[in-house]
């Protein structure tokens, strides 16, 4: 195995239907987690339907110590059901709160961030890559597939949160 080099389409699509994500496809060949991600989404367009919201961020917090409390913070849950409504995935009353939540801050003009003694917060937009989330500057940008379920689309906000009516909103 030569390390920091992807495999073939064919070796990377029975690493995917083995389960292994691509954090760990990754690790298995020394290249970073988005090099894996751009490959599946260019050369196989791979759709993301069943990918976990943790394989499309670009921070490091499955390893962190607090994992476990990260994954339980309501900001994290509204990525998660943000995620799950693009995918036409039902979500839970908590998750439908928890992406309301966000999205009230997305209009606010706030962006989720993760730092690894705090875990996920809110923020200030500081850029404009259109994004729910403040993509770093050190990371290479998102692929287009995953710019489509990380994107921000304020048109969009009324139906994310309530499918059956306006957006009732007060900020």
């Amino acid at each position: 195995m030569s390390y920091g080099k992807l495999p073939d389409k064919h070796q990377l699509i029975k690493w995917r239907v083995a389960g292994l994500t691509h954090k760990e496809i990754a690790e298995k060949y020394g290249v970073s987690r988005q090099a894996v991600t751009n490959k599946l989404d260019k050369e196989m367009s791979i759709p993301l339907a069943s990918v976990d919201i943790a394989e499309l961020l670009p921070w490091p917090f499955a390893e962190a110590p607090k994992k476990r409390d990260f994954l339980r913070q309501h900001v994290y849950k509204g990525l998660r059901g943000l995620l799950a409504y693009r995918n036409g995935r039902p979500t839970t009353k908590e998750d439908f709160a928890a992406r309301r939540t966000l999205i009230n801050h997305l209009l606010l003009g706030e962006v989720v961030t993760f730092r690894i003694d705090e875990g996920f917060s809110y923020v200030p937009r500081k850029d404009s890559t259109g994004l729910v989330i403040a993509w770093p500057a050190d990371e290479e940008g998102p692929s287009p597939q995953v710019q489509r379920y990380l994107r921000w689309d304020p048109e969009e906000a009324s139906a994310i949160v309530n499918p059956d009516g306006p957006l009732s909103f007060k900020g």
